[in-house]
């Protein structure tokens, strides 16, 4: 529809303009349709010759004007010549035009003229020396008429062999004095979610075919009635619910079929701290995996329903607190004590409690733990072993502590001490982190496979070129190993998109074709 620019002196330093005069605004262009005016049909040029240097031609239209264009002879039987500006010379006021900045284009190219209201509405281009083809409506295809249809979908209609484009029109009477939009595309469909549509309203649809020469074709017309998406409704937990469990079961009201659900989780209200963000769960229920939520912890809970481009709005946010049992005071399990580990690498383990935010541990080489001769680390849950490979050999003690709640720990645990023997061996190389997938994909679901070489919180989502993300695969936490998914790329447009893990440790990306 256009550009806006704001002050642009420092782009302009640097070439900014003459980028943009050679690259993006290279061709010509026409001013924009007004679609909330009454559209009318003009009678098209007639008789283009050339005169004394002079394009000229008949017409009996008043109070318009004239768009001029060159098509080279080798395309002129092609459609896609009026789709943009590429061929524009310029426009006229009256029915003739100068040719003489244009001589060069007299031997291998045909000149063509269409008329163009105040309005902003281009009508079908005369091809000077050409004998135009039949032109014919399309069928169009959905929506159906008097159907009612959710927002999000495509308009949709049969194609026609050697359309310049299209032109559809969407009105709020049957009569089309009140036009909502008039747009121009060369595919046969268009995404309802380009034009501002209220819903619970009725609409009426119709499509023109356009082609050089010969007027618009125009389609039977269709009305729909546009229906608001009903929002996800949860069950569980209620607004305001207590001790919920760490791996709830959330649990919401049946939807249609054809939806699945996007689940948001934050730690306030404002969801600029989203812990949890994962789309295509299908169903009624979805349980949260370890590591999501802890104890003590108040959380935010939001859903929204998908299908294709149709997407609800958000459900009614629930607010809702986690269990207050304080974690146990850890129990080491590994190394035992008195135990005799070869290294370079050392795994310190404690039992798993879900109760537990994290888990901080503390090494020395004095059973005191003197404060200048310990070293402190601390995992999150559900991690619960700490590996280190830059510790001296000798005697170590160790022990542990669980966290809980924003800021509360247990009691430290029993003291194990073991004996750490460095061999002679290379470190253990770290393994890698894998991402696969097809690297062209269809219609149908894509598969992606993942190797973690450790747990962690994971992010996989796919971007445009540009950075923009288009659609979150996953966003949780994973145990290490291989993990598989089919993320639905239906609804992607025809493309060149960037699939990207993000772990703890590194990220991988992986570029797709559709």
């Amino acid at each position: 529809p256009g550009s806006v620019f704001f002050r642009a002196t420092m782009f302009y330093r640097q070439g900014f303009i003459n980028y943009l005069r050679t690259h993006e605004y290279e061709n010509r262009s026409l001013p924009p349709v007004k679609p909330w005016n009454i559209f009318k049909s003009r009678t098209l040029p007639e008789n283009l010759r050339i005169e004394n240097d002079s394009l000229i031609w008949d017409s009996g239209e008043e109070n318009v004007r004239f768009a001029v264009y060159a098509i080279p002879e080798i395309m002129v039987s092609q459609p896609g010549n009026f789709v943009d500006g590429k061929y524009l010379l310029g426009m006229a006021y009256t029915s003739a035009f100068d040719l003489t900045r244009f001589s060069d284009l007299a031997e291998d190219h045909a000149f063509a003229v269409s008329v163009f209201d105040r309005n902003g509405n281009e009508f079908p281009p005369v091809i000077m020396g050409q004998d135009p083809e039949e032109n014919q409506p399309v069928s169009l295809i959905h929506p159906a008429t008097s159907e009612a249809v959710f927002p999000g979908f495509l308009f949709l209609w049969e194609d026609v062999e050697n359309a310049e484009f299209y032109i559809i029109e969407v009105a709020a009477d049957t009569q089309f004095t009140e036009v909502i939009s008039r747009q121009k595309i060369t595919e046969p469909q268009f995404p309802s979610s380009r034009i501002s549509l209220q819903e619970n309203t009725s609409y009426y649809w119709r499509v023109y075919t356009r082609m050089p020469g010969v007027d618009d074709a125009i389609s039977e017309i269709r009305t729909f009635k546009l229906m608001e998406i009903p929002r996800p409704e949860l069950i569980y937990p209620e607004n305001e619910a207590v001790e919920v469990e760490l791996t709830p079961s959330i649990t919401w009201e049946p939807f249609d079929e054809a939806f699945s659900f996007r689940m948001q989780i934050s730690t306030n209200s404002m969801f600029t701290g989203v812990i949890f963000d994962q789309d295509s769960i299908e169903g009624t229920a979805f349980e949260l995996p370890p590591g999501t939520l802890f104890s003590y912890s108040t959380y935010y809970l939001r859903m929204q329903a998908m299908s294709g481009d149709s997407i609800t709005a958000w459900s009614d946010v629930i607010r809702f607190s986690t269990v207050t049992s304080p974690p146990s005071v850890p129990l080491i399990i590994a190394p035992a004590e008195g135990e005799v580990v070869t290294g370079p690498e050392i795994s310190l383990t404690v039992a798993q409690d879900e109760l537990a935010k994290g888990f901080t541990f503390q090494l020395s080489n004095s059973e005191n733990f003197p404060w200048n001769n310990r070293i402190q680390t601390s995992i999150d849950a559900p991690l619960n072993t700490l590996v280190l490979d830059d510790l001296n050999q000798g005697t170590w003690y160790v022990k542990a502590r669980a966290n809980y709640g924003s800021s509360s720990y247990t009691d430290w645990s029993e003291v194990v001490s073991f004996s750490l023997l460095i061999t002679s061996a290379d470190k253990i190389a770290n393994a890698e982190l894998k991402l696969s997938a097809p690297t062209f994909f269809s219609n149908e679901p894509l598969k992606i496979s993942y190797v973690l070489p450790y747990d962690s919180r994971v992010r996989l989502f796919i971007t445009d070129l540009t950075g923009k993300r288009i659609k979150l695969a996953q966003h949780s936490f994973k145990i290490k190993g291989k993990h598989t998914i089919l993320l639905a790329g239906n609804d992607l447009p025809q493309g060149i998109y960037l699939l990207t893990l993000e772990t703890g440790y590194g990220k991988k990306t992986l570029k797709l074709v559709k």
